[in-house]
């Protein structure tokens, strides 16, 4: 019946708002129309004072013409005009010509008002003709604004009336949300604990609570919730990651997530499969942490770019002979060069695979080699060799190629689908060679990925990341409480619906008749509910 109660809260609610909205628009548009009207009323005034202006002007101007002429005659009457009417004669010309200076401004300024006005629609004589009109509909007009205005004052006063209803029903549900806060909390972290359990075998209880308590304490340094980081601890063990390591594991995947901007997941699932694939400890892992973020740090590839292609590419790369280090120069190189991951690392598997597998590709592909001074003997000796000095052999051999010739070469070994990319490679072998000198020393990169960590980490946003997970932690101390008494509250419930639907089955007459019942209750508290609304709602009109 509560909710109930609530929505029908809800409905009224929002009709009351309704209202007021309503009125709101309306004296809006009222006031729209008192501007409108008072902005005609003003345009007409200004055209007729102006009109007033050029009239008096241009009598100004005509009484000085008629002085000029007055004057010349008179000296044209007399042989010897005396300099006192030569002066005068001056003095008059001058003022005629500066008063038709001014009649023509005044002129011209009522053109443009007239101009001015005719260009916006409005007829200059109807509103001179309409003048008093306009002023009669602009009072008319502020007597209804001003009466609207009272009425929407009387409606936004009963508000505070109709809050007090409003005020108890959301007291109630803030009481509720403040316990389910922590209980979702903490009901999330038990999902997500639940997937490790899932790949990782504890042996009892015990451990289960304390590796959450592990991640709790991982979640006060690290700016990732402790269901991300019970999440790259599922990726770890779906993908072998031993038990004993998986805290290593998540604490150096969740940096790299903090460091490279990635999700927790991707961070994840990615640094498990380069683990299996090249055989990395867990402990040695943050060291391809360190050389993807020297490398990134140091070239235009992002880190979280080459963290995919690296992905996409490690079986092949391994496969060819080339390191983690090699594998991420030629990634990096691939990124650097504006391809996307993706792109990056079919071209890179196509590329490894043809040159790994040369002896046993077509003629076509022999020929192509042996044009440019190499036979696929050759070239599947030095990736037995060396994968690496293999690949810049085949590179700068093609480098010494015309551009025109190379692209037939490249078209003739990798189809049209990976020729441009390789070529773009070719005819950037610096950034390649510079990629594969910024890793040969160890020194260079040490600690690389922790630096760029602490870095992000001081951010405000991942100080207040910090914050909220410290709150969480509380949250789900106190949820998992009470995690327990809700589980045995659902099961009771669970088990006596059961008997409630075989007894509405069973007896559906009865039960007919207690709905009835139930029905009637809950009218009684829409009616309560009803009226409480009906008075502020009816007084408000």
């Amino acid at each position: 019946m509560s909710t109930l109660s609530i929505k029908i809260g809800a409905v009224l609610d929002g009709s009351f708002n309704t209202v007021i909205k309503g009125s709101s628009s309306q004296l809006t548009r009222l006031g729209e129309n008192i501007r409108q009207l008072d902005s005609s009323l003003k345009s007409v005034s200004k055209f007729k004072q102006l009109g007033s202006d050029v009239f008096a002007a241009k009598k100004s101007w005509k009484g000085f013409e008629d002085q000029v002429k007055s004057l010349a005659q008179q000296i044209k009457a007399v042989e010897k005009p005396s300099k006192t009417l030569k002066a005068e004669f001056d003095k008059a010309k001058s003022s005629a010509t500066k008063a038709k200076d001014a009649y023509l401004k005044k002129r011209d300024t009522l053109y443009s008002l007239n101009e001015e006005i005719r260009k916006s629609g409005k007829n200059i004589k109807s509103l001179v003709s309409d003048q008093y009109k306009l002023g009669s509909s602009i009072e008319v007009l502020k007597g209804k604004y001003s009466k609207l205005g009272s009425v929407i004052q009387k409606q936004q006063s009963m508000l505070a009336k109709k809050a007090h209803y409003k005020s108890q029903v959301m007291e109630t549900i803030g009481l509720g949300l403040s316990l389910a806060a922590p209980i979702k909390v903490a009901i999330d972290f038990e999902s997500a604990m639940a997937d490790v359990k899932k790949v990782v075998e504890f042996n009892n209880n015990g451990e289960v609570s304390e590796f959450a308590e592990k991640l709790k304490e991982m979640s006060r340094t690290i700016p990732l919730s402790t269901a991300e980081l019970a999440r790259i601890a599922a990726s770890g063990g779906q993908l072998g990651i031993q038990k004993d390591k998986l805290i290593v594991f998540t604490t150096t995947v969740a940096k790299m997530a903090t460091a490279f901007d990635i999700s927790a997941e991707e961070a994840g699932d990615s640094m498990a499969k380069l683990a299996n694939i090249y055989g990395i400890e867990v402990e040695k892992m943050e060291r391809v942490g360190d050389i993807i973020n020297h490398l990134s740090d140091h070239t235009a590839a992002k880190a979280k770019d080459m963290v995919e292609a690296l992905a996409r590419v490690g079986g092949n790369a391994k496969q060819f002979g080339l390191d983690i280090n090699q594998t991420s120069s030629l990634v990096n190189a691939f990124i650097s060069l504006g391809k996307q991951p993706e792109k990056a690392a079919t071209a890179i598997n196509a590329l490894l695979s043809k040159l790994q597998t040369a002896e046993g590709q077509g003629k076509e592909f022999k020929a192509t080699l042996e044009s440019i001074g190499i036979t696929a003997e050759e070239i599947s000796q030095k990736v037995a060799q060396n994968g690496q000095n293999a690949l810049l052999y085949f590179f700068e051999t093609l480098e010494k190629v015309d551009k025109q010739e190379r692209s037939q070469i490249l078209l003739n070994l990798f189809n049209q689908e990976y020729q441009d990319d390789i070529a773009l490679l070719v005819g950037s072998l610096k950034e390649y060679k510079k990629a594969i000198g910024f890793v040969a020393d160890e020194k260079n990169y040490e600690k690389s990925m922790q630096k760029e960590f602490e870095n992000r980490a001081d951010t405000t946003a991942n100080k207040l990341r910090l914050l909220r997970n410290a709150i969480a932690e509380v949250g789900m101390n106190l949820g998992s409480v009470m995690l327990p008494t809700l589980k045995s509250i659902a099961e009771f419930l669970q088990e006596k619906t059961r008997y409630v639907a075989e007894f509405a089955e069973k007896y559906p007459t009865l039960t007919t008749a207690i709905m009835g019942t139930v029905t009637a209750l809950i009218s009684l508290k829409i009616a309560a509910v009803g009226l409480g609304y009906g008075f502020t709602l009816l007084g408000s009109t």
